[in-house]
Formats: structure tokens, sequence, C-alpha cells
């Protein structure tokens, strides 16, 4: 690939060429956030001005996404629009319990303060993704806090059934994103992190169902504005994502999918959101434009060897020294240059650029991955202590960050991005939160630590790489398990720095 030199003196002319690629840049210098800067909404210019003024105001530290503390009081073990008192499990539908917390629930984790973690990423501890089952038994919702389900509150069983296109024998898994439990404390930006956690539930919800033998009944269903009003959702929630199960009652059993984890008695009580404040009104108003009646479900092709992976999956608190092997790294790359888009969203969408900090057999540098199959390396020669300083920096100072081997940024070409609906907006920025689940799974099966960064500046992730037409999503971090520290969140470090 022929690169042709920046002048950081003129004003930005878009920087990449027609797919993207880079150009050289000066990364001498370790990505300043940059979060109130004018290019970060210029930047933005070729989408569709609704789309675009969305996005551009998750800029980390920006005024509509600034990190603040949880203000209102929140609990997300708790149901929200199921009622408090648990259900008589309906015959057939108890034995989705062991499926829901394979994917999704608690599992013993001596290196967790409380002595028990999530599959999935929580969006700040938040986890505002919550499951509802929708299908011949009526609607349920899974408390995965004390491993039962609930009625669903007024909510129209048929009605749903109809919006999903379910028969007699489906079952639908509908993610529900609680906006507000994350929206106050990130901001706008806590939309992309429902999103992505949402699609990683999903995700793993298809890799246990596939494990069960269920893999040539899977769909997936975009959410509605039918099945919104069906399940009586508030303001503050929405549907993101259903996985419809065909045949739902001939799928077959798995002991090993159990949870190992035995919750301690609890009484639930509601939990009632708050009135919408205007950065969750924002929210609110651009997911419901996502919502349409139009498509119907689409099939979903999910690998059967995710169960066992899902059964081992840990989030990695920090790393050690040592560098990712090379069979490793090849592997990793090979496969975000290879897979294939799970939603409708086209399979050149997916675009990513990886800092090589200590990759042995590879040069510590930059290289850019396309999902076209196009693999390449990119200018910018550095020593590894200063890519890990760079990498640290960008992740707002995660210790985590600049210990990892190998960082992978997830994104959206600018192509995808340009005449983006808020409906197809959603499905690129859920993608990534399938590609992040995937690499998780993938991680486990290579014993590789791994785990995902959503606190990071999109601008300085832009000057980094060079990528000027780029829409930065995700950060996945890989390297050596290690056993000091603690992964802190974002959010956490930049208040300390801002009491500082």
């Amino acid at each position: 690939m022929e690169v042709t030199a920046v002048d950081r003196t003129a004003p930005p002319s878009g920087g990449a060429d027609d797919r993207g690629h880079a150009p050289a840049v000066d990364r001498t210098a370790p990505p300043s956030a940059g979060a109130d800067d004018a290019p970060a909404v210029e930047r933005a210019r070729a989408s569709r001005p609704r789309v675009a003024g969305f996005h551009a105001a998750q800029e980390v530290g920006s005024s509509t996404s600034r990190v603040h503390p949880v203000s209102w009081g929140t609990d997300p073990l708790l149901g929200v629009v199921s009622s408090a008192a648990p259900a008589v499990v309906p015959a057939g539908l108890g034995r989705w319990a062991s499926v829901l917390d394979a994917a999704y629930g608690y599992q013993a984790n001596p290196d967790h303060p409380r002595g028990v973690s999530r599959r999935a990423p929580s969006a700040g501890a938040l986890y505002p993704t919550e499951v509802f089952l929708v299908g011949a038994e009526g609607v349920h919702h899974y408390a995965f806090w004390d491993r039962r389900f609930h009625h669903g509150h007024a909510c129209d069983a048929g009605a749903a059934a109809r919006a999903l296109g379910l028969g007699p024998d489906d079952l639908a898994l509908v993610a529900v994103a609680v906006f507000w439990r994350t929206v106050q404390r990130y901001g706008i930006r806590g939309y992309r992190y429902c999103l992505l956690d949402a699609a990683h539930v999903v995700s793993n919800l298809a890799g246990v169902v596939a494990a069960r033998g269920g893999v040539a009944g899977l769909a997936t269903a975009r959410p509605s504005t039918r099945l919104t009003r069906a399940l009586a959702l508030p303001a503050s929630c929405g549907a993101v994502r259903a996985l419809i199960v065909r045949g739902a009652s001939r799928l077959g059993g798995d002991d090993r999918l159990v949870a190992p984890w035995t919750p301690r008695p609890r009484s639930l009580a509601n939990e009632h959101s708050p009135l919408l404040s205007p950065v969750l009104q924002r929210v609110a108003r651009f997911h419901g434009e996502t919502l349409d009646d139009a498509a119907g479900p689409a099939p979903l092709a999910s690998d059967p060897t995710a169960g066992a992976a899902l059964a081992i999956r840990r989030s990695a608190r920090s790393f050690t020294p040592a560098a990712l092997p090379g069979e490793h790294h090849r592997a990793i790359r090979d496969f975000l240059a290879t897979r294939r888009s799970t939603l409708p969203i086209g399979d050149d969408a997916v675009q990513s650029f990886a800092v090589r900090v200590r990759c042995a057999g590879a040069a510590p540098g930059y290289e850019r991955i396309d999902q076209a199959g196009d693999v390449a390396d990119l200018p910018g020669a550095a020593t590894p202590g200063e890519l890990a300083a760079r990498v640290r920096a960008l992740c707002q100072d995660q210790a985590l960050a600049g210990e990892a081997a190998y960082a992978v940024v997830l994104g959206i070409r600018d192509e995808a991005m340009q005449h983006a609906s808020p409906a197809s907006y959603r499905d690129l920025v859920s993608e990534i939160g399938h590609v992040g689940a995937e690499l998780a799974r993938q991680a486990v099966q290579l014993g590789v630590a791994t785990t995902t960064i959503g606190g990071f500046s999109d601008e300085a992730a832009r000057r980094l790489f060079g990528a000027e037409r780029w829409f930065p999503i995700a950060i996945q971090l890989y390297g050596e398990h290690g056993t000091h520290g603690y992964k802190q969140d974002a959010a956490s470090r930049v208040l300390e720095n801002q009491r500082a």
C-alpha cells in the first residue's frame, strides 16, 4: 500500500482514501482526549445529520457524554417491568434457566470482590440488558440474581408473538436495554454501551442454543413498535434484538451449562424508572426512530462450540509482560479479516485497526484489518513502551490497557455510515457487539486473556491510526492473564482524575 505523509498544520481534508485506508501520521506523542474538538462533529459530515449528530455526541468528555456518578438509585438485579413475585414456572420453561445462566448469568469467580461475576460485559457494572422470553407460555422476565422467572407486567403475549412472527413451538429471547441505568452515568455514549452489551448477550445465547443442537432453528428479529407496545416497555427502556428459537421444545439439554453458583435468598422488589432527563429523552427519541415493522426474522448462523467456551469465559483483570504468541496474533487477525457479518450490514462494513505492542514474530507497530480480507502494516515505528503508553492514554489512563500485548480497535467504515438511518446505525453498532462476543470466545479457545474497553476517545483513536474516515466503536485487549490488580471501570478513573 502506497502511503503519503500528512501535513498536520493544514486543515483536515478527510485524510484517508476511498476505502478508509490510513495515511502516515506522527505518533510520537500519545493521543489526547480531544473531547470537545470541532473535527469530531465535522468528521461525521458525510452521514445523515440525525445519525451524525447523535454519534458525535458520544465523544468521551463532551458536554453530552461526560461521566457522572450514579445519582438515581438503581439495582441491576431487580426487574423493571416484571412483577416482583416470582412466577410458577410453566412446563417446558424451567430448563431455559440454564441457557440464560450460561449466556449471561453469574458464575463463581474467586478473582472478583463479590466472589461472582457475569458472563457478558456490564456497561460500567450497571448491566443494562434484561432478557424476556416470549412464547406459548406467555411473557416472562428472567431475574438472574435469584434465577427465577417473573411475569411480564401488563404484557400482551399474543401481540408480542405476532410482532415476532412466532409459531406455536417457537420461543423468542428478547434483549431489552434499560437505557437509564447506563445513560445516567455515561450520557449519550451509554446508548452505544447498551447496544454493544445487548448484542454480546444475544450472541452468547445463540452460542448456547447452538451447543444444544438448535443451530438449524435460529433467527434474529429487529425490535419494532408493535413489540415495544406488546411488552409494555416504559420510555426509559427499549427492545434491542430478539433471538428466535424454532422448535424450542425439541432443544436438547446439557448439564455442563448450568451456572456453578447458588443464589443467596433475597426478596426482590420492582425497580422504578426515573423521570426522563434531557439526555435520556434524546436517547429514547433516537431509539424510537430505529423501530419499524417492515423487516421479518432473518436466519442466524452460530458456532456450536461456543457453549464450551462460555463455560470458562472470564474478562481479564490484568496482563503480564509476556508477548502474545505469534500463532495467536495471526489467528485473531485472520478471524477479523475473514468473518462475515451477523446482522444485515454488509460484509465489508467492519474495519479494525490494531496496535502490536508485544507480538512474537511481528515488530511493534500498527496494522489495519479489513473484513474483506485485506491486512496491512501501517507506518509509524515505536518502541513497545511508547505503544503501551499510547494505548493506555487512548483508554482514559486505565492501567490494564497499558499492560496489553495486543490492542484491536473495532470500528465501522465511513461508507457504511454515510447513508445510515437510525435503524441501520443501531445494527452497525450492534454488529461490533457480536464481533466482541465472538472474539471473547475465540480467546478462550486459544487460551489468551482478553477484555473489552468502551471508555476511550473516538477522536484520539482516529488520530492514532490516521484514519479520518472511520468510526471506532470498541477496543479488544489481549495478553497473558495477570494475577495482580483489578479491571477498573474507566468512569471511576475519570472521576478520580477530576477530584485530584
